[in-house]
């Protein structure tokens, strides 16, 4: 991938997230969507902050020519077990926990250059980037 290209996710992984992160502390309080689940924004910043962390660890062992096991069980039930874990935390934490795996990503992806790039990091670069972000704005 391009130094080009690698700048223009960049820039809409910021721009879409600056949205969501209004949107969320917007409602601080009450529910912003329900699967089941009962989502609150601090429920979706841990979410978030889960699965950036996850797809940076897996990016980072695909550096060094390693491979993380998956994590078992669905998207769904993956989801549904970190929600049980995170619920009632509160919003400042999570927003916190969201913004570290946000900046996190964003250091990390800076910090490969664009020749050590290849179309599988993309895809892991790309798995919890604006469109994971703009999946949960739906309730905007």
């Amino acid at each position: 991938m391009d130094a080009d290209r690698i700048e223009a996710m960049l820039g809409e992984d910021r721009a879409v997230w600056d949205l969501l992160r209004d949107e969320l502390d917007a409602r601080p309080a009450q529910p912003v969507y329900d699967d089941g689940l009962n989502w609150t924004s601090a429920d979706v910043y841990s979410h978030l902050a889960r699965w950036m962390d996850r797809s940076m660890d897996v990016f980072e062992a695909r550096l060094e020519g390693q491979a993380l096991p998956d994590l078992s069980g669905s998207d769904d039930e993956i989801n549904a077990g970190w929600h049980a874990e995170d619920h009632g935390s509160g919003l400042d934490e999570a927003r916190l926990g969201a913004q570290h795996a946000f900046d996190r990503r964003l250091h990390l992806l800076e910090s490969v250059p664009p020749r050590d790039w290849d179309d599988e990091l993309e895809r892991i670069a790309r798995a919890d980037g604006s469109d994971h972000y703009a999946d949960h704005r739906h309730f905007a």
